[in-house]
């Protein structure tokens, strides 16, 4: 049943400020929505007035810190996406790691930004000297292209930056050569 439904069959109103609970106290049922949301939180029945009022204040205080660190762990992402997009440039070098059983490296280059997304194009990479057949070090050669452009979303998710390719993530490549392994 929608939002109006219990407008108008539920008497009482508690409104916080995240949402609001509608309560039916001859039933002993209450039924909760968060702002922004169509489907409910939670509906309950109850056996007491009691145990109901202890239920619905339990959950609009949960609701309401679960809101507020929301907000705030967003404030924070929002922070380390921002100073990621003012600092990437054109020349920076990234990588990405993948591989089954060997790894493999990939290098790109950026070659511009927008304001959510950068460009980059692969590049060619050197094997280091020392290494061994198949375990070696590799590091990337700036400017030796080895295919088109290609437009990457740049994402921020709990814990950092998120830039996803088609077998793991980008991450900055550090200036120091990279580990590499290979079968033949």
């Amino acid at each position: 049943m929608s939002r109006e439904y219990y407008m108008k069959n539920f008497p009482e109103k508690i409104e916080f400020k995240y949402g609001v609970v509608f309560v039916n106290p001859q039933k002993l049922e209450a039924i909760c929505f968060l702002d922004g949301e169509k489907r409910h939180k939670f509906y309950m029945v109850s056996t007491s007035k009691t145990v109901m009022k202890k239920y619905i204040t339990d959950n609009i205080a949960y609701y309401t810190k679960e809101k507020e660190e929301g907000a705030a762990r967003l404030a924070v992402q929002e922070k380390i996406y921002l100073k990621f997009m003012a600092n990437v440039k054109p020349g920076d070098i990234f990588l990405c790691s993948w591989g089954y059983e060997q790894t493999n490296i990939d290098f790109y280059e950026v070659t511009k930004k927008s304001k959510k997304c950068i460009f980059i194009r692969p590049i060619e990479k050197r094997k280091e000297e020392g290494g061994k057949q198949m375990d070696y070090y590799v590091s990337p050669l700036p400017g030796k292209y080895t295919g088109e452009e290609i437009r990457k979303l740049v994402q921020f998710y709990e814990y950092g930056i998120l830039i996803r390719m088609e077998h793991g993530v980008l991450r900055a490549w550090d200036g120091k050569p990279v580990n590499e392994t290979s079968y033949a």
